[in-house]
């Protein structure tokens, strides 16, 4: 078919093919393509081109990356004693807090909890916190609620609190970064057809991949069809 979508096949490398590239994959199938689009992590990048072009390899293997979690935690709303007169707050470093952050989701998205209950989003880890994302549930859930009692003055049970976990997701733009993305796209730009994508390079948040993921599709569309 014109277009596919493989599932539950992870590729393990992508090398130069005649004119275009073969993607090998786990099982040790391969697949030919005539450009090829990598939007994953630096690391897994880093893994995948590691025969391609080992430089470019090394340079994307050393973009550091952090792992975070959320703690999504709901309350009656009667409880909450403190305005939510915005949409949550960030913590600075300086206060040597816990929690990075929350958003008052509900207050956010009116949809996301019922009339009468408050939905918050806390942040934890990060590259200073990096071992709380280890913490077990109960022991992340009851960190979270006292920040939140010292922070906002919320004591009271809350009628739902779940735990999410983002390992190694988040890259550091540390200082020099902009040098290192403009030496990985000059390794790339060897390798006409392959583009990169993903957060890693510029711009972490959703709509920055997004962004940049529009540009890397109409760099390929030009490669294989020109215009």
């Amino acid at each position: 078919p014109n277009t596919s979508i493989r599932s539950n096949a992870a590729a393990t490398s992508v090398t130069p093919d005649g004119g275009g590239y073969k993607i090998t994959f786990e099982d040790g199938s391969t697949l030919g393509a005539d450009a090829v689009a990598v939007a994953a992590p630096a690391y897994a990048a880093g893994q995948l081109t590691k025969e391609m072009d080992p430089q470019l390899s090394s340079r994307l293997l050393a973009i550091p990356y952090v792992s975070t979690a959320t703690v999504s935690i709901a309350f009656k709303k009667k409880d909450i004693k403190h305005p939510l007169n915005g949409f949550g707050f960030v913590v600075p470093k300086v206060e040597g807090r816990r929690i990075m952050a929350a958003t008052w989701t509900s207050v956010k998205f009116n949809y996301r909890a019922p009339d009468d209950s408050i939905l918050m989003r806390c942040f934890v880890g990060g590259s200073k916190n990096a071992e709380l994302v280890s913490l077990n549930d109960a022991d992340m859930i009851a960190m979270v609620r006292q920040e939140l009692k010292d922070i906002m003055g919320v004591d009271a049970e809350p009628v739902l609190a779940r735990v999410f976990r983002w390992m190694n997701s988040m890259p550091q733009y540390t200082i020099g970064h902009e040098d290192r993305i403009a030496a990985i796209e000059e390794d790339a730009a060897r390798h006409p057809g392959f583009f990169l994508a993903g957060s890693a390079y510029h711009g972490i948040g959703i709509s920055d991949s997004v962004r940049w993921s529009e540009v890397v599709a109409k760099k390929a569309l030009h490669n294989m069809f020109g215009g």
